[in-house]
């Protein structure tokens, strides 16, 4: 299990470095007002990206293993490849003439949103067969990627918005090369069944757990970045750059609770020992809140100065944003946890029911709270919906568990946990550094 969560740490660890160096390129050669434009495009085609989930989606690492015929996986592949097509060109007209993005940008949500969606697929599929050193591979080389084509770029003379998506575009192209090989070596696997499927079946499935699903995943997206278009509407694009940073800052350090939930998800996933997967899940559910405590209070205790030194002094007051985000930063890293137990076991409605109540929260508070307090009051905002959201997840899980808040107290013993994870850590570099010798 550790090893697991090692693998997937490191590489979200890497990705987490080359996507900290990506938003230096951007902060200090596009400033505020570039870094603002970056956030919407990308921000709408996450949207896109999530809309596309609802058939299939992170459903497939839930459905796939219990369809293991070839007929099955063509059909999942295709389904949801005609599905992110649909979605695309739907959400492309939507936000061209409903939120009237600039005319020099609407173009870009539609083809790098056909790429994130089809390079999702695919990762999802090979995540289904519980490749998770391959999965953890390919999500480091996109990033990377698109550092280095990034990076050129600015070295040519080449900077902006274009050419941010333009190199943006070739690493997503490059990625799903390299997925279409490994898809296909997964499918030749993979035994064909006698018994037809019919593609209407597949298709079912697949909405009955993806729409439910997805529909929590694009609500909880919602508390994310809905903030982004009222600080823009209200303050303007070169806040909701600065603001950007801020989150980007805050939510790398889920990136620890986001290695743990993956590995969690696959192995309740396919696991129906039911005291394994509540063991499990409060285990680290209290790794993940005290890790994510620990690094979130060094990062608050940064000076001000250092921020407009390492990002460019027109943000110098991003220290101000994480500092509101960092209540909601560290319990939704425990939320985290519980969110993954249910997705497991496939109650996808309670995370949906929990989105919902932090969205309901959200909706009116950044419209009360941003046009007096600007980015500040989006934080506040964001931070009180993380702990409403929490709240109810940890309330069902108890329920339905039957377990009790003494269980999530933290003991020595739980500090023990995270000084296995290190004495892992250790070992896997020293055994590196051996290999190299």
């Amino acid at each position: 299990m550790f090893n697991k969560i090692l693998g997937t740490f490191l590489s979200k660890g890497f990705v987490a470095l080359i996507s900290f160096g990506t938003l230096l390129l951007t902060t200090h050669n596009m400033g505020a007002q570039g870094r603002g434009d970056i956030s919407i495009i990308t921000t709408v085609v996450g949207i896109m990206g999530l809309v596309n989930g609802f058939v299939g989606g992170g459903t497939l690492v839930y459905i796939m293993p219990r369809h293991k015929n070839r007929q099955f996986f063509t059909q999942a592949i295709f389904l949801s490849l005609l599905w992110a097509s649909l979605v695309c060109v739907l959400g492309t007209a939507l936000v061209r003439y409903g939120y009237q993005i600039q005319t020099r940008n609407w173009e870009y949500v539609l083809y790098l949103g056909l790429l994130t969606c089809s390079y999702s697929i695919l990762l999802l599929m090979i995540l289904s067969n519980e490749n998770i050193n391959t999965y953890n591979v390919i999500g480091v080389v996109q990033p990377s990627l698109h550092f280095v084509f990034f990076a050129g770029a600015i070295l040519l003379g080449y900077v902006g918005v274009s050419t941010f998506v333009f190199c943006l575009s070739l690493s997503y192209i490059f990625s799903l090369l390299i997925e279409i090989v490994i898809v296909k070596n997964i499918y030749s696997t993979i035994h064909t069944v006698a018994e037809k499927i019919r593609p209407i079946q597949t298709i079912k499935e697949m909405l009955s757990l993806g729409l439910m699903s997805q529909l929590g995943n694009v609500i909880q997206y919602l508390n994310y970045r809905f903030s982004y278009f009222i600080i823009n509407a209200y303050t303007g694009i070169s806040a909701v750059g600065i603001y950007s940073v801020g989150i980007s800052i805050a939510e790398s350090v889920w990136m620890l609770a986001q290695s743990i939930s993956l590995v969690q998800y696959s192995t309740i996933a396919n696991n129906e020992n039911e005291d394994y997967a509540i063991a499990l899940t409060i285990k680290l559910a209290k790794l993940s809140f005290i890790i994510t405590l620990t690094i979130m209070s060094g990062i608050v205790l940064l000076p001000r100065f250092l921020f407009g030194l390492i990002f460019g002094n027109e943000f110098t007051q991003v220290r101000n944003a994480i500092i509101f985000l960092s209540p909601g930063i560290v319990i939704l890293s425990f939320g985290m946890i519980l969110s993954h137990y249910f997705a497991g076991k496939g109650l996808y409605h309670i995370n949906t029911i929990a989105s919902l109540i932090g969205l309901l929260i959200s909706i009116p508070g950044c419209f009360i709270m941003i046009p007096r307090f600007g980015y500040i009051g989006a934080a506040i905002v964001a931070s009180v919906s993380y702990f409403m959201i929490v709240g109810y997840q940890l309330l069902i899980f108890l329920h339905k568990t039957n377990s009790n808040l003494e269980k999530f107290k933290i003991h020595y013993e739980d500090f023990n946990m995270i000084i296995e994870l290190f004495i892992t850590v250790r070992e896997s570099i020293i055994n590196v550094y051996n290999k190299k010798l």
